[in-house]
């Protein structure tokens, strides 16, 4: 999980598509995903 959390950092596209593929899961999941982002940001 932490690798994509890096990985999401360094490529803005990836981080767009993990939260579509998040959101296609699951909603909460998106929610919690949508936050930590936030403060990663």
């Amino acid at each position: 999980m932490m690798m994509c959390l890096r990985m999401l950092l360094r490529a803005p596209l990836m981080m767009v598509f993990a939260i579509i593929f998040a959101v296609s899961i699951n909603k909460d999941l998106s929610i919690v995903m949508a936050i930590a982002l936030h403060i990663l940001a």
